[in-house]
């Protein structure tokens, strides 16, 4: 798996992808290449951003730019696919996670940054926008580690017991598929005075495995029943 970063801030990567198991499965189950998007910037001054036509609050970052960068790019990967990070995109899930890894050609993310970018580099080069939440950040360099994370830990090899990937909040094609994950106990067996559910401690895994489907589905409604009341919540 190769991952080809576009980013005006090339200093802030591998950030996360450096440490733990990412780091260590780095040039062996993933690989990463960083474009700086200020070198094909335009003038002495390496300009990469614009007002915007007909009025309006920020600069986008330009065309040009972006497309000299993925040219250059597409030279050396084929067929690619290509992402932006933006708040209006497709929200990212674990289901788009593990069909971007399911598949071999290169992953080209580009980090947004400014009000966005000249939307005509989303239609020529048939881009999809991608948002990893109904918020707006500085930039798209933690979205975009966030999608890269996302991927690389679902690479073979990468994480050793691939049975806490199968069972995990989210994970696609299992019984706790589209669930959240359901709560998880270690030692102490009681700590303050409560204690690890018995069931988990019977060795019986059929009732544990139901337990465990029982109480992510459990959580998953009240996430989903109580999400209102946190969004309009004063803290």
């Amino acid at each position: 798996m190769k991952f080809i970063i576009l980013t005006l801030y090339p200093e802030a990567f591998p950030g996360t992808l450096g440490i733990s198991l990412a780091a260590k499965s780095i040039n062996k189950n993933w690989h990463m290449d960083i474009v700086n998007l200020r070198e094909y910037g335009t003038g002495t001054h390496k300009q990469v951003d614009d007002e915007v036509y007909g009025g309006g609050s920020g600069m986008l970052m330009r065309a040009d730019v972006i497309g000299n960068a993925l040219l250059d790019c597409l030279k050396i990967s084929t067929n690619p696919i290509i992402l932006l990070t933006s708040p209006r995109g497709f929200l990212y899930n674990q289901k788009i996670a593990t069909n971007l890894t399911n598949q071999t050609n290169d992953i080209i993310i580009i980090c947004g940054r400014f009000e966005g970018v000249d939307y005509r580099i989303i239609e020529y080069f048939n881009i999809m926008e991608i948002s990893i939440g109904n918020f707006v950040l500085f930039g798209g360099e933690v979205a975009a580690m966030c999608i890269m994370e996302s991927i690389i830990r679902l690479q073979n090899g990468v994480c050793g017991n691939a049975t806490s990937i199968e069972e995990e909040s989210f994970s696609v094609g299992t019984d706790f598929e589209n669930l959240m994950e359901y709560p998880q106990y270690t030692r102490p067996a009681i700590w303050n005075g409560i204690e690890v559910p018995q069931v988990l401690r019977s060795g019986n895994h059929q009732a544990i495995k139901t337990w465990r489907l029982q109480q992510a589905k459990n959580l998953t409604n009240f996430y989903q029943t109580n999400q209102s009341k946190i969004d309009n919540q004063k803290f």
